[in-house]
């Protein structure tokens, strides 16, 4: 009698730490991607945002996520001014990621945010 009481309980339990636990592997995933996204977009170079797009795409293409979007700021990099701030963004819906069927974390989207200065000393303009 016990146990059909509190199976059910325990069996929530313990797919609420899948859900949470996928969750913050993703996002950690994402912090990831976006922190290698970043490093190369910063540098003021003439490829920065094509380069940073596909270090995102391989850190992504690892921890095999699909479907997320990419978001820079300032964009186009041209407009980067020294050790202004840059913050490159990396954004995929929970739904997409989920192991287990989540009416907890449903329809949320998981960030990963990185935010640096520009680093355009010694490059002409």
């Amino acid at each position: 009698m016990e146990t059909a009481v509190v199976l059910p309980l325990v069996i929530l339990l313990v797919l609420g730490a899948i859900d949470v636990g996928r969750a913050i592997s993703v996002q950690q995933t994402l912090v990831d991607a976006a922190r290698a996204g970043c490093r190369l977009y910063a540098a003021k170079e003439e490829l920065a945002e094509e380069d940073a797009q596909a270090m995102i795409g391989r850190t992504m293409a690892e921890a095999n996520l699909e479907g997320y979007t990419i978001q820079f700021d300032p964009d186009p990099s041209e407009k980067l001014e020294h050790l202004s701030p840059v913050t490159v963004s990396v954004a995929i819906s929970y739904d997409r990621v989920a192991w287990v069927s989540s009416w907890f974390l449903s329809e949320r989207t998981l960030v990963g945010t990185c935010i640096m200065p520009a680093d355009t000393a010694g490059h002409d303009d």
